[in-house]
């Protein structure tokens, strides 16, 4: 809102909305109206009547008008006047509740008891579910002393049907003017009224209190016929009854009640009341083995209570059942039946977790039937179910295939445990099942169908480098050296495996290689290597050449098959020439280079002498450090000088100075043969001295050009050019 300056004397919006609110916080008074004489009286009544009648006629719904017109009245001391204006207002709606109980509470205010019982059975005639007339009819007749229409009031009522809370109260005023007879009758009629547990514990209670025992027993009887008759009958009743029972040391009802509870109560009720048979046996004494009877019923009974909570409580099930079968002993019927009430509930995702307690608890399953039970036709339909129950093709669970196969070879079906073990390949593709297949296979010599799981394993994991090993070894095994080295062929110079895996591969069989003679693979197997390897396999590649016999001790070899192999000189050369060819191709790389020197120094320090090991410590580099100088700190470049290459490096040189030298002869001999023909040529033109002229300058100037070539030469030019690059 805006606010405009302003002069004093002035009003503006900021004075005019405080002095509003300064108003409003005093009350109103209203005028004070003095009636001195009767005509007064009679002008105030009618103008006030006129006003209670002209609203009303705007709005008859008004019932609050019509209730402060009626006390008008009452005020005025006109009292068939208020009735008058009460009973209009009753004609426009007669189930106003509220209306009715003014008009009662009016006539009780002026002591007009008859008026207000008559409105009263008015009001209960009219409108006989409103339970507000009936309490005020009860409670004016009560507060009067009429008792007994307060009985007759109730039984009136009763007929209506009303809720449980009414009985009580009629019951309550029965037992608060000892009425014990028709307390009881009352009761009759209560229990078939609402036939539940809580009603026939009043009335035994009100026995105990009231009656006999013989009452009491009476009571408990009718009410669990009648609560069994409706399956109404629960855990409550019975234990107050044996709790009645035990009062009167009546054990043997005590356990007849027990035995009909287990009966006839259904597991939950059942579950209750062995509970508190097992807490009262321990608090009130029982022989040991009796006790230790309870508490195993009493944890049966907190298992099935967490299992009907969460079904699929694996943890759970397992003890549950454990007590079932290894403690109380129960028949393998029941066990059977709890077992497939476990399996008919199944997990609804797919994770391991969840599938891996419910396999579990089917394997326990498996094994109680074919063990405890003992058939295995029965095992057999199990196992078929579990295979279309369990979602293969989502998950895999390697336990459960292989329960299935040491379950056919427990009993001697080879054939079908063949064709369940197919099934888990066909569903998983899993590699773990696979192997499994080929171990049973091998344990059983079918090396035949080894081969064949062997290939298939290849074939559907193909990128798995201890699958070659394993196929490599099992040929080996078998002795078939071709087939072992054929795969070992196609896995490294195939492209199935990447350079890591091959490197793996070659190092797990070189041995084996070399020990079976197969010098040429094991020679294949290591190029291949220091193609995709590092200095480190050019070394052993190198150091192959030791355990390779020479040609010498192989022929001797094949004449006598005592001979011992022997490390000669040709074997040592043969190494050396490995060395080098790698040396060779590692000019651009120093520090491979510097690797193989040391390898190679090490080897001519076992296999060599002093000489040999002194050419190499001379091929060996010296380290140069040179200082950098950048823009934020300093570099240090280390650089390593070869004496191989300094020499090659001079070697060229001097092969440059031959060429050099060479070519510089070749030009003086060309000056020379220049110049004689030049003499011949100036003497048949002796005649035109322009020409011989020409000439003349023509030969001064090749002579300046030899002069100047004679004095350069190689050395000096080469001494200059190397001077600038320094």
């Amino acid at each position: 809102m805006l606010k405009r300056e302003s002069n004093d004397g002035q009003f503006t919006a900021s004075k005019l909305l405080q002095s509003a609110y300064e108003s409003s916080k005093h009350d109103l008074k209203v005028a004070d109206f003095k009636i001195t004489d009767l005509e007064e009286l009679h002008y105030m009544q009618r103008r006030k009547r006129t006003e209670f009648e002209n609203a009303i006629r705007r709005n008859r719904f008004n019932f609050g008008q019509w209730m402060r017109y009626a006390q008008f009245e009452i005020d005025q001391k006109d009292y068939a006047r208020a009735r008058s204006v009460f009973e209009r207002a009753i004609e426009v709606d007669y189930k106003n509740v509220p209306l009715w109980i003014r008009y009662i509470q009016s006539e009780i205010k002026l002591k007009n008891i008859n008026h207000a019982r008559n409105l009263l059975e008015r009001a209960i005639k009219l409108l006989p579910r409103i339970d507000k007339f009936w309490y005020l009819y009860v409670t004016i007749e009560e507060s009067i002393g009429n008792v007994t229409a307060v009985s007759h009031i109730f039984d009136k009522w009763l007929n209506w049907k009303p809720n449980k809370d009414v009985w009580l109260h009629y019951l309550e005023f029965e037992e608060r003017y000892e009425e014990y007879e028709e307390e009881r009758l009352i009761f009759e009629k209560f229990v078939k009224e609402f036939n539940d547990s809580d009603s026939w514990l009043r009335w035994v209670q009100f026995e105990k209190t009231h009656g006999d025992e013989i009452n009491v027993g009476n009571v408990f009887k009718l009410g669990v016929k009648s609560l069994h008759s409706v399956n109404r009958l629960d855990s409550q009743f019975l234990i107050s009854w044996i709790r009645f029972q035990y009062s009167l040391k009546q054990a043997d009802n005590v356990k007849q009640l027990y035995e009909f509870g287990y009966d006839a109560l259904n597991r939950e009720e059942a579950n209750k009341l062995q509970k508190f048979e097992t807490d009262f046996q321990k608090k009130y004494g029982l022989d040991s083995a009796s006790l230790d009877q309870l508490v195993l019923l009493k944890r049966k009974v907190t298992y099935e209570e967490k299992l009907e909570q969460d079904k699929q409580d694996w943890s759970t099930w397992w003890l549950y059942l454990s007590l079932l079968i290894d403690t109380l002993k129960v028949p393998n019927d029941e066990v059977i039946e709890k077992f497939k009430v476990c399996m008919s509930t199944q997990p609804q995702s797919f994770k391991v977790s969840e599938w891996c307690g419910y396999w579990y608890i089917c394997k326990r399953y498996l094994l109680f039937v074919e063990f405890e039970v003992g058939s295995v036709d029965d095992s057999r339909s199990i196992y078929s179910e579990l295979i279309k129950t369990i979602p293969h093709k989502n998950m895999f669970l390697f336990d459960f295939w292989k329960n299935i196969a040491e379950f056919e070879l427990r009993n001697g079906d080879l054939a079908h445990m063949r064709k369940v073990l197919g099934q888990g390949i066909g569903f998983t593709e899993n590699e773990e099942i696979i192997k499994y297949y080929i171990s049973i296979e091998l344990r059983l010599k079918y090396f035949d169908r080894a081969r064949k799981l062997y290939n298939k394993l290849i074939e559907l994991f193909p990128d798995k480098y201890k699958n070659w090993i394993e196929y490599f070894d099992f040929e080996e095994s078998l002795g078939n050296e071709l087939r072992s080295f054929s795969i070992l062929e196609v896995a490294v110079f195939e492209n199935f495996l990447d350079n890591k895996a091959k490197l793996k591969l070659i190092r797990n069989t070189i041995d084996k290689v070399t020990e079976n003679y197969n010098f040429r693979l094991a020679r294949r197997l290591l190029d291949y290597k220091v193609t995709i390897g590092n200095v480190n396999a050019k070394i052993e590649r190198s150091l192959l050449e030791l355990k390779i016999p020479s040609e010498d001790q192989i022929r001797e070899y094949g004449s006598n098959a005592e001979v011992e192999f022997t490390i000669d000189e040709s074997v040592k050369n043969r190494v050396r020439k490995e060395y080098e060819r790698f040396l060779s191709g590692l000019k651009e790389n120093a520090h491979d280079r510097i690797v193989m020197l040391e390898s190679l120094k090490r080897f001519e320090q076992e296999y060599g002498d002093e000489e040999k090991v002194k050419q190499v410590e001379a091929r060996l580099p010296r380290i140069i450090r040179r200082v950098k100088d950048g823009e934020d700190c300093k570099e240090e470049i280390i650089e390593y000088i070869f004496p191989e290459d300094e020499n090659e490096i001079q070697q060229q040189v001097e092969e440059f100075k031959n060429a050099f030298l060479q070519d510089e002869q070749e030009d003086e001999e060309e000056v020379d043969e220049g110049g004689r023909k030049d003499d011949v040529e100036d003497g048949d033109e002796d005649e035109d001295e322009e020409g011989g002229e020409r000439d003349e300058e023509e030969n001064q100037s090749r002579i300046e050009r030899r002069e100047t070539k004679e004095r350069k030469s190689f050395r000096s030019r080469f001494e200059s050019s190397s001077e600038d690059e320094a």
